[in-house]
């Protein structure tokens, strides 16, 4: 075999390398998709509007939403573990099939054990989050990891939005509305066995990190640019906004049909402007993009709080809000696929994303003490104040560079 052969050979296994490794994202984001749909889209809509049809007190309500989020958690911090002993497609799998059998049985039980059945849902949902994201984002070539954490944010944005209206067409009475969450959990199924058809992924073994300075400077330079910060307020920010906003909007004359239509503005935009963000970081890095995130954030709060309870300004600005927001999550995934250890990926990917659930936890609590105590306003002061901290932390002069991973430099 001549060099020029030897050389088309080599050229043609790089081709179907990467012909594979594309297959493969795209049928991994297939799966978060549907499952989006199936595990959290419909049924974080549905438990509470079923319990309400049975006239379920609001306290018993809390404990079964409560579930669903008891449920992630738990998911999230077993994900690693399982992923250790049985490997990413099989521990997403499971994920999918625990979701599957708890949304099926949820009909047949007491809506008051309801809670069993939301936190068995949360619990497969945290499974098949860190394993099919850390499968995703392990396979994704470095220089475009900003653009497919972005498209994969924008589809998984379709859930949020797909969601409450099958729960409208289908009703949130009887078990129709169960069954069609349980499908599109079924569904996922495919898309993973396909994945894992075209690569199976070995679970990366965790190397010895390189000693780095024990000191306070460090350890908060690796808050800062692993992502972890970012996604704390993008979870606190975003679910105080989410939660709050009906009373803010309600507060200031705009009616309820203008507010689901300004809350729909505000979900479109969170789909829409991932792509854009992502890119930004892959062109800028992680630190210039969450600085230049968060202070689209501050400006929007400070716009919403001045302008016209009416008008299309208003709707143009929710639009950008919704794209900034739900953009620190974004930017926190891309810290967390740019760090240097690989095999502790799965372990980074669980901290991020329990850092984001708890903070979504405690946003509303926040956000509706501040505006029982203060009133609506001192909602977008919460969002300003939280969105400029961060940009204040990020920062040059007050994050520095780290040596934490790569988060912070363009891939080149």
């Amino acid at each position: 075999m001549t060099i020029s052969d030897e050389r088309s050979f080599q050229g043609g296994d790089q081709r179907v390398a990467r012909q594979n490794t594309w297959r493969t994202v795209v049928a991994l984001n297939g799966v978060s998709v549907l499952a989006q749909i199936g595990q959290l889209g419909i049924p974080f809509v549905l438990f509470p509007l079923a319990l309400e049809l049975h006239n379920i007190s609001a306290w018993q309500v809390g404990i079964v939403s409560s579930g669903l989020w008891a449920g992630i958690l738990l998911g999230l911090a077993l994900a690693p573990s399982a992923i250790h002993w049985v490997g990413y497609g099989k521990t997403a799998g499971v994920g999918l099939l625990v979701s599957v059998v708890a949304l099926l049985f949820a009909p047949q039980l007491a809506p008051r054990n309801w809670a069993i059945a939301s936190l068995m849902t949360g619990f497969g949902y945290g499974l098949r989050w860190i394993a099919n994201e850390t499968w995703l984002f392990g396979t994704t070539p470095s220089q475009m990891q900003g653009k497919v954490v972005g498209v994969h944010e924008s589809l998984l944005g379709v859930a949020a939005i797909a969601g409450p209206a099958l729960v409208a067409v289908l009703g949130a009475d009887g078990s129709p509305a169960f069954v069609v969450a349980a499908a599109f959990t079924g569904a996922a199924i495919f898309p993973l066995v396909l994945a894992g058809l075209i690569y199976r992924p070995q679970a990366a073994q965790e190397r010895a990190p390189a000693r780095t300075p024990d000191s306070v400077k460090w350890r908060v330079s690796r808050v800062l640019h692993s992502g972890m910060l970012t996604a704390g307020i993008g979870g606190l920010v975003e679910s105080s906004l989410i939660s709050m906003f009906p009373l803010y909007a309600s507060a200031r004359g705009i009616s309820a049909s203008d507010i689901a239509w300004l809350l729909s503005i505000f979900g479109l935009g969170a789909v829409l402007l991932q792509l854009p963000i992502g890119w930004l970081a892959d062109q800028c890095g992680f630190r210039i993009a969450s600085v230049s995130v968060a202070a689209l954030t501050v400006g929007c709060a400070i716009v919403i709080s001045l302008v016209a309870p009416s008008g299309s300004l208003i709707g143009c600005v929710l639009f950008l809000m919704g794209g900034s927001i739900t953009g620190f999550l974004t930017l926190a995934l891309v810290a967390v696929t740019r760090q240097a250890n690989l095999g502790k990926l799965a372990v980074e990917m669980r901290r991020v994303s329990i850092v984001f659930t708890s903070m979504s936890v405690v946003g509303p609590l926040i956000g509706g003490a501040l505006v029982t105590q203060f009133g609506g306003s001192s909602l977008m002061v919460l969002i300003g104040i939280s969105a400029g901290t961060l940009m204040l932390l990020m920062s040059p002069r007050v994050g520095g560079k780290t040596a934490y991973g790569a988060a912070d430099d363009r891939t080149r």
